[in-house]
Formats: structure tokens, sequence, C-alpha cells
């Protein structure tokens, strides 16, 4: 795909159709990933502890950004695209 030709909504629709649903999938393995280590080697350590509330801070962060792309942002790029 040529992104410098291609249109926004073919963009929003790539994003929604592919990258959120890879950034979801990525942290949610990392989420478990982080869980299966600290249950292994954590062991009353707070490292893997606190690796695992700095990723949750993080991830909620980005979830709430994915969400308001998909819920206000692009919708009203859409809207723009329509009036235009």
């Amino acid at each position: 795909m040529n992104w410098q030709t291609v249109s926004l909504d073919r963009v929003i629709d790539e994003i929604v159709e592919l990258h959120h649903p890879r950034v979801r999938a990525a942290a949610m393995l990392v989420k478990r990933s982080l869980r299966e280590a600290d249950d292994r080697w954590g062991r009353g350590g707070a490292a893997f502890g606190r690796a695992r509330e700095v990723f949750d801070t993080f991830w909620s962060d980005l979830n709430a950004h994915l969400a308001r792309e998909q819920a206000a942002v692009f919708p009203a790029v859409r809207a723009l695209m329509m009036a235009a």
C-alpha cells in the first residue's frame, strides 16, 4: 500500500482492522508473559510486580487512546472528508 496516495478512509480502515487488533494482541501477550514470569520467578520480589504495574498503566493509557481514536477521532475525520 502506498501511504502517500491512499485515501484517509483506507488509512483509517487499515488502522482499525489491522493495527489496533495487532496492538491489542501484543499487549495481551506481554501482560500474560509478565504474569507468568512473576508467578514463576517473582516469588515475593518486587521487580516483576513493578513491571506489571508499569505495563498495566501503559496499557490502560494506550487502550484508552485506541478507543478514543475509534469512537471520536476517526468518525470526525470521516465527517470532515464528507463535508469537503
